[in-house]
This record gives C-alpha cells, structure tokens and sequence, in this order.
C-alpha cells in the first residue's frame, strides 16, 4: 500500500506515509519526529510553485506567528507566581512549540496548493488511517496496559539523553497511563502518545475524517467502519479523558444542527440511530459505569482550575500584551507555598504556568493580544467556510470544532493541530474564487518594511519611555528560617505552618511597621512586599521591592524584623496561656497524687497503684510541656539583605512597545494598501494620468466591454494588472474576441479593477510608453452590474 502514495504524481506522499506508517515509526522511536521530516519535502514542494497561494484569513496566522515570535525577547523575565531566575532550557521548549507552529503553517499551505494533485478524498483517506491506528493504540493500552519498551531510537542515544523526560516521552514506547483516581488502578490508553490526553485529542480530531471517508465505497468497508468505531466508542470511554467526551458530542451536535438546517432528514436520521446505540451501549454495559464513575471522580478539576487561574493572574499582573514567551515552574504549589515534589509524592510538584490546556499557553505564551488573534484566526476559518458541502469540507469543521472546545484542557501543539491545519488546507479548496497568492499579500508589508520597522522601533522607544518615567524597583530578598512553633497555646496540634506564617509576615503589624520606617503608605507597602519559601523547607524568602537600594534593604530588613518580634510575641502569649492551664493542672495532679499515695499505704489501696501510675505518666508529660515553654523559637534570619536590580520591567515595556508598533505599522500598511493606495471608484483621478476610462463593467460581461472596445480599435492589444487575476482573465478573454485586423498599431488598452495599485499603473504606464507603447483607455473590472462610463469619460473618450 505505501508505495501507491509514494508515486511521484501523488503529491500527498509526505502526509499519507506520516499516518499510514505510524506503527514503523513508533517502534523506530522517530513518530513525532517524523512531522519534521516530512516538512521539509512540502517545503520543497512549495518553493517550486510560482505562486503560493493561501486560505483566506491566512494572514492573521502569520501576523500570530511573528506576534509569538516576540516572545523570545521575554523569555527570561520573571512571571509572578513562578520560581523566579533563568533557565537556559526554556529557549529549547520554545524553539519546539515554534517549530511545531511552522510544520503546521507548512502543512496548511501544502495541502491548500495540491488541489489539482492530490484530491481531498485522498487527503480524508490518510487522516482516517490515523485514527485507525489511535483505536489500534487505545487496544493495545486496554489489553496490554503495562507494555513499556525502550524504542531503536531510545537504544541508541546515549543514556544522559534518553533518560531526560522530554526525550523519553519523545522515544519511549508505552501504552497507557495507569492511574488510581477512581480508587483503583485503571489503565487509561496513550499509544503511541505518552499521555492519555494526547491520545484523546489525536482521536478526537481524526474521527470525523475516518467517518466521511468510510462511510462511502463498499459495504464491506461500510461494516469494517461499524466495527471499528465501536472499538473505538470502547478505547473512547477507557481513556476516561472527559474533554475527549466533550469533543465528541460538541462535533456531533454540529452535525446535527447542521443537517437539521438543510433538511438532511437521512442524515439525521442516522445520527439518531447511531445516538441510540451508543446510549444502549452504555447503559447495558460496564462501560456506562465507568463513565459514571469517572464524572463522581473529577481528579484534575481542581488543580486544573488552579493552575488556569494563576496563568492568567501571572500575565495580567505581569505581561498582559506580549505573554512570557513560554512556560514557567510554579513556585510552590497549590497547597502550601513550600510545597515541592518528594521521593514520597513524586506529583506533589504542579505542571508549570501555561500548560494543562492551548488556552492557557497562548494567554501565557503570548499574551492577550495573542489570545485574539489565535482565537479571531480559528473563529474565523470555521465561520467563512460553514457553507462547506463536501464531506471532507464538514469533518474539517468538525476537527476545527473539536481544537476549540478542548481549548481549556488540551495543550493542541503537535499532532492534534497538525491534523486541525490540514482541514484548513481542505477548507481553502472549497472556495470556487482563486485563492490569495502569499507573495501578493506580502507584497505590500515587503515594500514598506522600512515604515513597518521604524514604527516598531518607535515602539520600543516608547516603551523604553515608560520605563524611564515609572522606573524599574530594586528587589531586596531575605531568607528566615522559622523553626515549628505553638502559636495557638494547645499542645499537640500540629504546628503552623509556612503559609500561616507567611500571612503573619504580611499581617497590618508588619505592613504598617514598613510604612513608618519608609514614609510610604501602606496600601504602596503592601504590594511591593512579597512572601515565597524554598520547597519542602521551614525557609521563608521575604522580598521588598523598593525605589532604590536603601528602600528595598531597609524595606525587607524591617519586615523580618517586625515579622520575628510579632512571632516571639505570639509565642510568648501563647506560653503564658500554657504555663497558667499546665502550672494549674500540675498542681492538682499533685494534690491527687499525694491524696491517693496515703490510701496506697492501707490494706485496701492496693488496686489503687493502677491510678497512682497514670497519675505519674499525666504529671511527667505536664513537666515535658511546661519545660518546652522554656524555649522560644522565634526564628532566624540566615542571610543577610540582597539587592537585585530586575531587568524585567525593562524588558517587557520595551518588547511590548516593539510588538505594539509592529502591529501598528503592520495596520498601516494595510490600510494604505487596501484602500488609500487603490484605485477605486475614481481611477483617473488616483492615478493622475492622462488617459480615460473606456467601459467600468462586471468582469463577465465581456460583450458589453467588447462594444466599448471597438471605439478604439485597431490596438496592439489588451494587458492587464498583472497583479489582479480578474483583469487578466479580462484581458485575455477580450484578446481573443478580436479579429486578427484588430491587432496592429502601438495603442493598448489597460485593464484594471477597483483594487488595482495606483503605484503600480503608474510605474507600468511609465514603462509603455518608455517602450514606444501608448495606453489610451481604461477598462475597469467591477464586482458591480455593468454600468456605462459617465459623461465626463464620454467626452474625453471622444477627444482622444
């Protein structure tokens, strides 16, 4: 089978070799990395074209990518709610997100330029081997869940390489995630992914191909489908995902809607068959207990709520506009500010800001202007192309569909939105117009890029404007270590803990005590001061930012000051509590004591002796707790004040001021190009030449042109924008309406349309009559009915 799709003729070799090829490249160890590789014949492909063309819309994408693109500016800056410093390794996972960003630009561009090579069918056809082999893998994780081998890949790299967790989840063959939250371990499927999520998300998006593709042909493909995806309804619900469940019925309520809309009463009523089957399914089945089960059991609602919430917190409070470029490690975790992973709880350690969901990491990674254009790009492919009518041209919806709504829960960077970018290559082949030409939409930004980066530059100079005015604080850090302590005067409950103690360090006592010794109000002092600690430890960090390097030093210097001497009063209050009750409970333990020794002495205390030893164990444990009074552990300051000026404010105003003026020279140009800088309705008056309008007609109506034309007859001939396909079509049909007489002279007309470039008219007249040439009428192509020129271009028609 492989070697049909590898024929030189069959453009879409590289994407059916990826999927149909699955299982050789999963044991080889290379499957994921195989999405590059295969990139690069596409880019070949595509370098070859004359022209690129793109789907509509597609001009958003690429402003995304060079809006994301910026994020490496702020890759290193501090993100509030994350472990503060640099890490070398974050340009690594960036650079792979990036790179998966552009396969899929690759990908979209590919699929959108083979139509005439490779059909959509075919297309359909590879995506829904894909999602055979995922029922494959969701088998393979159900039956043999505890499979783990090293791949050939995995054998070969050195073992300081293949033990890494990013390489290991690359290389590693595996087929499931084991997990207990239900109360007992269950195998939830993964091959060939690492993650069941991933898993879930491939499947999701492959199953609407799968369907259009075999629910047409033979009977026995028909049956081999039913099969096939009731193995799948079984992987589906073992994977436990929910946000794979969501997916589901969100592309099938689409399709319900859809088909209810245009009357598709067959359709419909297949999907109500299929609806009750899968319910029966369910419901006379374990399977239909699982799903229960896994709705009683949330598991990840809570910290993936957590985790979302403080992504966003972090980019508004820190980076609203361009985002951190990428991830971060979360400074403690969602239970204590100490918190940390331990060999006892290995997850202890929450996923890093801006994972858990392609939500979170574009809000995180690129801020809210990110947010909007991911978001308008996706919003608006599905919503220009709802008129789509091909089955392909529907599961690409679907799919679509499918990326959004999992939005919140999956990360989509790699095969899911490899497969989601395809259906928008599908989608572009539905337009009957010719698509847009990549080279002619840059055309413009090209000619101007000097405007365009002036502005950015003076972006930038704002933003370093900014900073010059509001200043950048001086952050002064300190480290107390705060031994276990008794603030509550109850002995025996557990002690309090660093997050209490971080409350007492912010407590108003503090906070005011900053504000005298600075003369600064407390509302000010109160967000410059910050609480962390180091994991698993009885460290707290206190930080101060301050205007310069006194105010931070001796901002921090006074809170752990004022925080150790309200601690040692809390502490002796606490012990003065204490020492009353226990002082008062010795006492009567001894007055009982002494009451019931006498009666042992007597002949009848001698089943006494078993309440003279409690009495003795009670009175030895109120010793030990009075004795403990005697120390107080207020704490240490174990390092000395340490200033650091951060560059991070800097760098995040002049990177956002720099995004911004790209934005804005980018608008510019647009709107220069698209309308300032256009013909129009009044082309001799944007062109200032001298030359008249012979007809202003729709493009089709070439007899009523034609009539025109014949006024100015004999010409050389009829040329065209070259910029504008429709007046080339134009000017081709109306060269060969006229005789072969008609052709001769050196007169030609020019056929241009509304969004014609009066730059380039202008240079193109210039060079006509430089080569003896003499244009001397216009021919307008509308969008319009055809209309005759007005009275003005009818008088100067006839002086010329």
């Amino acid at each position: 089978m492989i070697h049909r799709f590898l024929r030189s003729q069959d453009a879409g070799w590289p994407i059916a070799l990826l999927f149909v090829g699955l299982p050789i490249w999963w044991v080889l160890g290379v499957w994921q990395i195989m999405f590059f590789v295969m990139a690069i014949p596409m880019a070949v492909h595509l370098m070859k074209q004359r022209l690129v063309h793109m789907p509509r819309g597609f001009g958003m994408w690429m402003v995304w990518l060079c809006w994301l693109a910026i994020g490496v500016l702020v890759i290193q800056v501090d993100a509030p709610g994350a472990v503060p410093g640099t890490q070398m390794s974050r340009y690594l996972t960036f650079g792979y997100r990036f790179c998966w960003y552009l396969i899929i630009t690759i990908v979209a561009l590919y699929v959108a330029n083979t139509r005439r090579l490779v059909t959509s069918e075919r297309l359909a056809r590879s995506i829904a081997w894909l999602f055979v082999m995922m029922v494959g893998g969701g088998m393979l994780g159900v039956l043999v869940p505890e499979l783990s081998l090293p791949s050939a890949l995995q054998m070969v790299l050195p073992s300081s390489v293949a033990s890494q967790p990013f390489v290991h989840d690359l290389v590693h063959i595996q087929t499931a995630q084991i997990q207990n939250f239900l109360g007992y371990d269950e195998a939830r499927p993964s091959a060939p992914f690492a993650y069941t999520n991933e898993w879930g998300l491939t499947t999701a998006v492959s199953l609407p191909f799968f369907v259009a593709s075999w629910s047409r042909g033979s009977t026995l493909r028909k049956t081999a489908m039913l099969v096939i995806l009731g193995l799948g309804l079984f992987t589906i619900v073992s994977s436990l995902n929910r946000g794979m469940w969501a997916a589901v019925a969100a592309m099938g309520a689409f399709l319900v809607i859809r088909a209810a809309s245009k009357g598709h009463f067959k359709l419909l009523f297949s999907s109500g068959m299929l609806l009750a089957g899968v319910a029966a399914v369910l419901m006379f089945s374990s399977l239909g207990d699982l799903v229960l089960a896994r709705f009683d059991n949330p598991h990840s609602n809570e910290g993936r709520t957590n985790l979302g919430l403080l992504s966003v917190n972090s980019t508004l409070e820190g980076s609203p506009l361009v985002g951190f470029g990428s991830t971060r490690d979360v400074a403690g975790n969602f239970k204590s500010i100490a918190g940390g992973a331990t060999d006892a709880c290995p997850k202890c350690e929450p996923p890093p800001l801006g994972t858990q969901g392609q939500l979170w990491l574009v809000i995180f990674g690129a801020g809210l202007i990110g947010l909007a254009l991911y978001l308008g790009f996706m919003l608006r492919q599905i919503v220009q192309n709802l008129r789509a009518t091909s089955a392909e041209g529907t599961a690409a919806l679907c799919a679509l569909i499918a990326l959004l709504i999992t939005m919140p829960v999956y990360n989509a960077v790699g095969v899911g939105l490899y497969v989601g970018f395809i259906g928008i290559g599908l989608l572009a082949r539905e337009h009957p117009a010719e698509l847009p030409a990549v080279s002619q939409v840059l055309r413009p930004f090209r000619q101007h890029a000097l405007t365009v980066l002036v502005i950015a530059i003076a972006g930038g100079a704002a933003g370093l404007g900014v900073h010059v005015v509001k200043g950048a604080p001086i952050e002064a850090t300190q480290r107390i270590f705060v031994p276990a302590a008794d603030l509550v005067g109850v002995p025996g409950v557990r002690t309090l803990s660093l997050d209490g103690e971080a409350r007492i360090a912010t407590s108003v006592p503090v906070v005011r005590a900053v504000a005298d010794e600075l003369d600064l109000p407390e509302q000010h002092v109160r967000s410059a001061l910050s609480i962390g600690a180091e994991s698993n430890s009885r460290v707290l960090i206190l930080r101060y930012a301050g205007a310069d390097e006194r105010d931070a030093i001796l901002g921090v210097e006074t809170a752990a000051e004022e925080y150790l001497r309200l601690r040692t009063e809390l502490i002796a209050q606490s012990n003065e509590s204490v020492v009353a009750r226990y002082s008062a409970r010795e006492e009567a333990l001894d007055d009982v004591y002494q009451d019931i020794s006498k009666l042992t002495e007597t002949a009848r205390g001698e089943s006494l002796w078993g309440t003279v030893t409690k009495i003795r164990r009670e009175r030895v444990e109120v010793a030990d707790v009075l004795l403990g009074t005697n120390d107080l552990p207020a704490g240490q300051v174990i390092s000395a004040a340490t200033p650091r000026r951060t560059n991070s404010e800097l760098t995040i105003r002049v990177t956002t001021g720099l995004g911004l003026g790209a934005l804005a020279g980018l608008a510019l140009v647009l709107v220069y190009d698209r309308y300032l800088g256009r013909i129009g309705l009044r082309p001799v008056s944007r062109l200032g030449i001298d030359i008249p309008v012979v007809a202003s007609v729709s493009a089709a109506d070439v007899p009523r042109t034609l009539e025109a034309v014949r006024a100015y007859l004999p010409v050389a001939g009829v040329l065209a924008d070259p910029l504008s396909p429709r007046a080339r079509r134009m000017a081709g049909a109306l060269n060969a309406h006229l005789r072969a007489g008609d052709h001769r002279g050196a007169r030609v007309l020019l056929v241009i349309d509304r969004r014609s470039r009066t730059g380039t008219l202008r240079r193109a007249y210039e060079r006509h009559l430089a080569s003896g040439v003499y244009p001397v009428g216009l021919i307008m192509c509308t969008d319009s009915r055809s209309r005759e020129p007005n009275a003005d271009t009818r008088s100067r028609s006839k002086a010329s």
